[in-house]
Parts: structure tokens; sequence; C-alpha cells
């Protein structure tokens, strides 16, 4: 009984991760922004790494046409970013401040500096500004982006074959 049952979870895991890559692949609009930036607060960790990983994603996708979106919908994403970015989970963190560097290149510092200053509070700039001096004072380069996102697509696709895998031997 234990192995169908785990078989089962493994299934409804692997689809919903379907649903999920489908979901940033096909759906690149505002509400998915909105929804993404909510469940990076739920209560479950998993859930929040995962909404964080295809938030992340969605921001790689848009990319130059991020500007695109509704101003209520950046400013919820800059929010998001800033409350995330000294989090008390470090990996999350980590990308939070990937992803502020990818934004603040993308959006060139006049943009960058000018969405923040309209939607964050002082606060929320302090929390953004130490996000974007970390990276400084760790000494890491700015990173290439869209080498971030390959490096999560092959995780992800080696962590759904592990899965796929490990569901064929409780299958059977």
């Amino acid at each position: 009984y234990k192995r169908q049952v785990h078989g089962e979870k493994s299934f409804i895991k692997s689809e919903a991760q379907d649903c999920i890559y489908q979901l940033i692949s096909n759906c690149l609009y505002d509400s998915t922004v909105m929804v993404l930036c909510q469940m990076c607060f739920d209560k479950n960790t998993n859930v929040q790494e995962c909404s964080l990983q295809a938030l992340t994603r969605v921001i790689g996708s848009l990319a130059e046409n991020i500007s695109k979106l509704n101003p209520n919908t950046i400013g919820n994403l800059f929010k998001t970013l800033a409350k995330l970015v000294d989090g008390k989970r470090a990996k999350m963190a980590s990308t939070v401040t990937q992803v502020i560097q990818y934004l603040y290149g993308l959006l060139g510092h006049e943009n960058f500096v000018h969405c923040c200053q309209v939607v964050l509070t002082q606060d929320e700039l302090k929390e953004i500004s130490k996000g974007l001096e970390q990276k400084k004072e760790k000494g890491y380069r700015q990173s290439n982006f869209s080498t971030f996102i390959q490096e999560k697509k092959r995780q992800a696709k080696t962590f759904n074959n592990n899965f796929y895998q490990l569901s064929l031997i409780h299958i059977s």
C-alpha cells in the first residue's frame, strides 16, 4: 500500500510540476506574476521555493518585455523582492539577489531606481539596496541571468527525470 501511495504522490508532484512549467511557458501575464509573488509567502516552504523558481523563470522569459507589465504588477514584484532579499532561507535570498541584479542590468540604473522610488517604502528601498550591495561585498560578478535560468531548468529537468524513474520503479 505504501508503494502505491508513494507512486501516486510522485505522479501528482510530477503533474503539478508540469502544470507550473506550462504556466510559465504559456502565461506570461500580469496575473501570473501577481499570483507567483503572493505564493512566495505561502506557509509551506516547498511552495515558496517553487513559486520563486517559477517567478524567476517568468522574469527571465519576459526579459525586455517586463516594462509592458502593469505598474501595479511591477510594484508588487519589487515589494516581493524587497521582502525576500533578507529572508531566513539562504537559497531564496540568493535567488532574489540574482533577480535584483538581473532587473538592475535589464532596466538600467535610472529606470531601476525610478521604479524602486515610486513603489517602495524607505524600509523596502533599504532591503533592495542591501541586495545590490550584498553582491558587491561578497565579490560576486554580475551574473548572466540566462545562464542562471538554464541551470535552474536543467536542475528541474533532472529532478523531474529522477521522480519519473522513481515512480516507474514503484509502479512495477
